[in-house]
């Protein structure tokens, strides 16, 4: 990932990248896996029966 790369450079070590990535997101952490897991469930379920040809875009809003 070339942005997080970048931002290592920038802080010196992975630990300080991660902990500055942490600070710029809403909630001030990393999704759990079962989170993502909540989104792919609900994709695979009935409840997406119309959902076609989009994006479900899960990363907090970083890229908004």
């Amino acid at each position: 990932m070339p942005f997080f790369q970048e931002l290592m450079a920038q802080t010196g070590s992975e630990e300080t990248a991660f902990q500055a990535m942490n600070q710029s997101d809403p909630y001030g952490r990393f999704a759990e896996p079962e989170e993502i897991a909540l989104a792919i469930l609900y994709l695979a379920s009935d409840e997406s029966l119309f959902v076609t040809g989009s994006d479900l875009v899960i990363d907090n809003g970083f890229t908004a």
